[in-house]
């Protein structure tokens, strides 16, 4: 049986192995997530692995716009299996652009897909969200930084009829 609580998921089985029976109970099988805190641009997203990857030779993050076309990708860790990846970091989109949908994917030397490990598309609460901390940080900004905060409230305005709700 597996469970999940949102971010872990909880396998639970039995097995017999000779005349003892062995029994594991909720035992973690870490997994990965991409995420957009407020505190951040719209144009990076926060990616936290905590994973075991048993084969592949690449972590990339790749870009998607809303309709799934592929705008680039970004390698963010290099394996050489089996590792064990423990990883927190603020992964910039590689044309500089505003975050529609980001997927997280493990692929072999040639980068090829073998395994799509997770997946975050920006909804409107996401862009809600960067405009209040927009607006919170805008009466202490220095006026270069209010010009890159405009800027960003700009780009969220064309991102908004897009993003699902």
């Amino acid at each position: 049986m597996i469970t999940t609580n949102g971010t872990h998921y909880f396998i639970y089985f039995e097995f017999t192995l000779s005349t003892h029976n062995i029994i594991i109970q909720y035992s973690t099988a870490y997994v990965a997530q991409l995420s957009h805190p407020d505190s951040i641009t719209m144009y990076q997203v926060h990616l936290e692995v905590d994973k075991y990857f048993s084969s592949g030779s690449y972590l990339m993050v790749r870009f998607y716009d809303y309709h799934g076309i592929y705008q680039g990708n970004v390698t963010v860790w290099s394996i050489t299996p089996p590792t064990y990846v423990l990883l927190s970091i603020n992964v910039w989109h590689p044309l500089n652009w505003r975050i529609e949908n980001a997927t997280l994917v493990l692929t072999d030397s040639l980068g090829n897909t073998l395994e799509t490990v997770t997946t975050f598309l920006v909804h409107r609460s996401d862009l809600f969200g960067r405009i209040l901390q927009i607006f919170i940080r805008w009466p202490l900004a220095p006026s270069a930084e209010r010009i890159t905060l405009f800027k960003e409230l700009a780009a969220i305005s064309k991102q908004w009829p897009y993003a699902p709700t």
